[in-house]
């Protein structure tokens, strides 16, 4: 594979997102806990770039993390934690969430006791994930949504790095051996003018053949990758988010410790995962390219029935 070309600073992207929040916003989750009728978004998106003016730790504890980190590393954790204070507000005023008013522009976001996933305000949930410059991170309140998951990729993987991915079985996704993957209506792409680009919503998309190509791939600016790169990249980017999810709905003996111990498959309009140790909890991975970015995002209900998805 020919070197990569260096990523820009991320404004196209930023730009795609923005078109995509409500989409994501209004991704269905099975939330049980909510009556009927009660519509809205259940999660929000939050957005930020590294190296944003007005953007700095809060607080001694995010202080305390960029001290120790190289200034690169430093400005991620920042552009992180400032994505995910957006989404607090933007959560704030939904059903179960703290009252409209209260502002988490200075909440301070540690790390949990794990050292690895962010520590929310009480009755909060959320995820977070920086790529290329560019941080997302979703939150919704915790009376409604027992997990989230959430990750951007700006550039995709080498083919060789499949076996650190994808099980025996699951690299047939690659290749199309493994049949259809499905239709791909809602897998669009959303670029610079905002809104989505055409899609594979037709008969044809429903090849696995055409999976690659889901969007028409317009942002990837000239990145030489073939069509299993592309297949990888998206479930890469796929397991990751339902990862980050499962690490919070799973028992810890459960839980996965690598990206091999989350099963995957492609269902219609995205992909159904799962813990290996812990299958019962199937999660839906939301999936949508941005301006040549992959994004995928999920969530689970406060309350799931074991079998079903969540």
């Amino acid at each position: 594979m020919p070197p990569k070309a260096p990523l820009d600073d991320g404004a196209g992207v930023v730009r795609a997102l923005l078109a995509l929040r409500p989409v994501v916003e209004a991704a269905p989750l099975v939330v049980e806990a909510v009556p009927p009728g009660e519509g809205g978004a259940r999660f929000a998106l939050g957005l930020a770039t590294v190296g944003e003016p007005g953007l700095g730790p809060v607080g001694p504890a995010e202080q305390r993390v960029c001290a120790g980190r190289l200034p690169r590393r430093a400005q991620e954790f920042v552009a992180g934690r400032g994505a995910l204070r957006r989404a607090l507000a933007r959560a704030s005023g939904l059903p179960g969430g703290a009252d409209a008013e209260i502002s988490y522009a200075d909440a301070e976001i540690p790390y949990e006791a794990d050292g690895v996933r962010p520590r929310l305000p009480d009755g909060w949930v959320g995820s977070l994930s920086h790529s290329g410059g560019v941080a997302v991170a979703l939150a919704a309140p915790a009376a409604h949504c027992a997990g989230l998951g959430v990750d951007l990729e700006r550039s995709p993987l080498p083919l060789a790095a499949r076996r650190v991915v994808l099980t025996r079985d699951e690299q047939g996704f690659l290749d199309g051996e493994f049949g259809e993957f499905g239709e791909y209506g809602e897998f669009g792409e959303y670029g610079e003018h905002g809104g989505a680009a055409e899609s594979c919503g037709s008969g044809e998309a429903a090849g696995l053949g055409d999976f690659g190509d889901v969007g028409g791939l317009g942002g990837l600016g000239g990145t030489e990758t073939g069509v299993p790169e592309r297949r990888l990249w998206v479930l890469f980017s796929a397991k990751e988010s339902a990862y980050k999810a499962l690490y919070g709905l799973v028992e810890p003996s459960q839980r996965p410790t690598t990206l091999l111990g989350v099963g995957i498959r492609p269902v219609p309009g995205g992909f159904a995962a799962w813990a290996r140790r812990a299958p019962e909890r199937v999660l839906h991975v939301h999936a949508r390219w941005a301006q040549g970015a992959v994004l995928t995002w999920t969530g689970a209900a406060t309350k799931c029935r074991p079998g079903r998805a969540c």
